[in-house]
C-alpha cells in the first residue's frame, strides 16, 4: 500500500512538473511565463528559520531513508536512472500540508516525515 502511495503520488508530482503545448504556454498571456524567467512570489521568506540542527539532521536522515526506499522501488538492473528526492520530498511536502487524516498519516509514513506539520516546513526551509 505504500508503494503504491509513494508511486502514485511522485507520477502525480512529476506530471505537474510537465509542460504542456495545449495549455498555450509561449502565448502572449501575460501571467505565463517562458524559459529562463522567474516566478517569485510576492510574501517575504523568512531566511533565517528558527530551527534546530537535531532538527535539520532529522530532516536530512529522513530524506535520505525516503530517497533509498523510492529508490530500490524505481530502479530496475541493468538500466540507468536520475530522480532528485530532494525535489520530490520539497514538492510532496507542500502537498502534505494540505492533507488531513488517514492521507496526512499515510503519506508521512511513505515519505519519512517524522517532523510534524508545524517543524517539517520550517525545517525545510532551513535546509534549503
Amino acid at each position: 500500500m505504500k508503494r503504491l502511495i509513494v508511486l502514485v503520488l511522485a507520477a502525480w508530482m512529476l506530471a505537474g512538473c510537465s509542460t504542456n503545448a495545449s495549455n498555450g504556454a509561449g502565448g502572449t498571456d501575460p501571467n505565463e511565463r517562458g524559459p529562463g524567467e522567474v516566478a517569485e512570489s510576492s510574501k517575504p521568506r523568512n531566511k533565517a528559520p528558527d530551527v534546530s540542527s537535531e532538527e535539520l539532521a532529522g530532516l536530512a536522515g529522513d530524506n535520505a531513508d525516503f530517497a533509498w526506499a523510492f529508490y530500490r522501488e524505481i530502479t530496475e538492473p541493468g538500466k540507468n536512472l536520475f530522480f532528485s528526492p530532494h525535489s520530490l520530498s520539497v514538492a510532496l511536502a507542500m502537498t502534505w500540508a494540505g492533507a488531513r487524516g488517514t492521507t496526512e498519516s499515510e503519506m508521512a509514513e511513505a515519505l519519512r516525515f517524522r517532523l510534524g506539520q508545524e517543524r517539517l516546513h520550517v525545517a525545510f526551509n532551513g535546509l534549503d
